[in-house]
């Protein structure tokens, strides 16, 4: 008995070693850069430095609560970008103005550019009226959900009332099968290779420091850097142009105007900063854009724009993908600039 307990101890040693090393480093309440990336939790208190936010009233109405009005100034649909719920675009939006402001949630679609025409195709707006339209993506999936629309595709407010009680579904992160291995690899080998093809995720370092913590560090998807081909094409982005176009004019002949705010790639937005960057095609998605026959209104977010308006730490999150509540208070005052003499 004693020599298989000994066999077993020794068999189970590694597992309760990586075991240990990820309950100790790994922080699965970090952002979704840290988390999808297997990176140490350098720095734990980060998220404190925003904790002024997270204790903010929600000036907003989504779709799902029961006690939606029959009237709004604006609605706003999008992707993660635009689930950020109190510390959100739309809370700061609502909370700074007298606006009135809907969120569709995510729950209740996938590709918001087909969601908007199939609304407008259906009897949502007859139902629900609103004034102004802002259409948020991330600039990675911009391209691919325009094109990947059917604007015939049609959606009645009887079609929504099963997903109201359904939740966005978050797979669970199997412990014993996946982090306590996958962590310790990334998270060691990350030390040698900085960019590494088998981790979702780059490490760069910046001229300049961007964040509130001490390091140049910038944590960004490698999707970001692998669809740069795609999203550099003037071809796609032309076609995604003409079918926003065509989005606004059916919106405009219900009386309902349309902004769109394409959310910067954190590849592009600190391009740049990042030294080295000449290794990297440039990405062309914003320059592309300018140089088009735009008929709707469009936000566009450049670093140069931001820094000469705000404090430029921070804009986006160190451990995540997305804006922090700095930047999205910033694209807040960015709608309301155009919006506020409409709405």
């Amino acid at each position: 008995m004693n020599r298989f307990l000994k066999k077993l101890v020794i068999f189970l040693f590694p597992f309760l070693g990586f075991f240990a090393f990820t309950y100790e480093f790994y922080d699965d309440k970090s952002g979704d850069i840290k988390r999808a990336g297997y990176l140490f939790n350098s720095f734990p208190n980060y998220r404190e430095n925003f904790s002024e936010y997270y204790h903010l009233e929600k000036y907003f109405d989504g779709y799902s609560d029961r006690d939606t009005l029959k009237q709004y100034d604006v609605l706003t649909i999008g992707d993660s970008f635009s689930e950020q719920g109190i510390t959100g675009y739309q809370n700061f939006l609502a909370k700074g103005s007298t606006l009135k402001v809907l969120h569709f949630e995510r729950k209740f679609h996938r590709n918001p550019v087909q969601t908007l025409f199939a609304l407008t195709n259906g009897d949502f707006f007859e139902n629900i009226k609103v004034k102004i339209v802002v259409l948020e993506m991330v600039e990675r999936h911009f391209i691919e959900s325009c094109l990947n629309t059917k604007e015939d595709s049609v959606l009645n407010v009887s079609d929504l009332k099963p997903r109201f009680e359904e939740d966005v579904i978050v797979k669970p992160d199997r412990l014993l099968s996946n982090r306590i291995f996958k962590f310790p690899f990334f998270a060691i080998s990350r030390n040698f290779i900085k960019e590494s093809e088998l981790s979702k995720v780059y490490e760069f370092e910046t001229k300049s420091k961007n964040f509130s913590v001490n390091s140049n560090q910038l944590f960004i998807y490698r999707i970001d850097i692998n669809n740069l081909s795609y999203n550099n094409s003037i071809e796609k982005l032309e076609r995604s142009n003409f079918l926003l176009q065509r989005l606004n004019k059916s919106l405009h002949s219900k009386g309902i105007q349309l902004v769109v705010v394409p959310a910067p790639n954190k590849f592009s937005f600190y391009y740049s900063d990042i030294k080295f960057n000449s290794r990297f095609d440039e990405p062309l998605f914003f320059k592309n854009f300018l140089g088009l026959n735009i008929q709707y209104k469009i936000i566009f977010l450049s670093p140069k724009m931001v820094k000469e308006e705000v404090d430029f730490e921070d804009f986006y999150y160190f451990d995540d993908s997305h804006w922090s509540p700095k930047g999205a208070e910033f694209v807040s005052k960015k709608i309301f600039e155009i919006i506020g003499k409409d709405g």
